[in-house]
């Protein structure tokens, strides 16, 4: 299975033929599994009617993520693959923005 460097996977939404593929690729790439494809999740909100948001709401791809983080004004110093390859820590630093119409921030 390959993802691009754009995309991001929202569980609750994805198709029963879909979540089969994931489920496959996450339990054979680290031996584990996810809420909302290896493990099911009966209800995507609490008793309360608040959602029941989650790690397991969002699957990126490590480009994906590292894209949020620059667009977010923060420089990647370092990354840490965890998970076999499948999950990635970022350790992020705040960086000088400036620009004419702005100013610094």
């Amino acid at each position: 299975m390959q993802l691009d460097k754009d995309h991001a996977i929202f569980v609750p939404s994805i198709t029963e033929e879909k979540r089969k593929v994931y489920e496959k690729y996450i339990s054979e790439a680290y031996g584990g599994g996810a809420w909302g494809i290896n493990n099911p999740v009966d209800d995507w909100y609490f008793s309360s009617g608040a959602p029941n948001y989650g790690p397991w709401w969002w699957l990126w791809t490590h480009d994906y993520v590292r894209g949020l983080i620059e667009a977010s004004g923060l420089k990647v110093i370092e990354e840490f693959d965890q998970f076999n390859g499948t999950g990635r820590l970022f350790a992020c630093a705040k960086q000088y923005i400036g620009t004419e119409n702005f100013g610094q921030y």
